[in-house]
């Protein structure tokens, strides 16, 4: 049920190539103060990138490639996968087939939770996870848990 080697990834969507990317994540921020103005006065844009390997042909090394990532799609693998076998990501909402509502895998304090099992009670994800499936994500699905609220 856990993946280690998974344990450190991330995803991210590229709203431009509208595709998920996985792997490093690293934010950066632009300190290009003008030399006309007061530096720090200007807050600095930052930017959301996901680092990952792309293979380019047999017997060649892999590249490193950076994708650009809207920030609100960035979320981190917790390692673990629901019934199916498919990892989940925080974001991930789920679903107990037996139950009517849906959750959402999140952070909190120390690690990963269910957010809105049993009425916005929260429940540790570890415990959890063999009974529940991966149906959408809260970046492109958001409209699931609409009916819970």
């Amino acid at each position: 049920m856990f993946d280690k080697n998974k344990r450190f990834e991330f995803r991210g969507y590229d709203k431009d190539l509208k595709k998920w990317f996985y792997g490093g994540y690293i934010i950066k921020a632009d300190y290009a103060d003008s030399p006309f103005e007061k530096p720090g006065t200007k807050p600095a844009p930052v930017k959301h990138f996901i680092v990952f390997e792309e293979m380019v042909d047999w017997g060649l090394p892999t590249k490193l490639k950076v994708s650009s990532v809207d920030k609100d799609s960035v979320g981190q693998c917790t390692g673990l996968k629901d019934k199916n076998g498919k990892l989940i990501y925080e974001g991930d909402i789920l679903c107990h087939p037996q139950l009517p509502h849906k959750v959402v895998c999140e952070w909190f304090q120390c690690g990963f939770w269910l957010n809105g099992y049993q009425n916005g009670a929260k429940r540790n994800l570890h415990d959890a996870c063999k009974f529940y499936e991966v149906i959408g994500n809260i970046y492109e699905n958001k409209e699931l848990l609409e009916d819970e609220e």
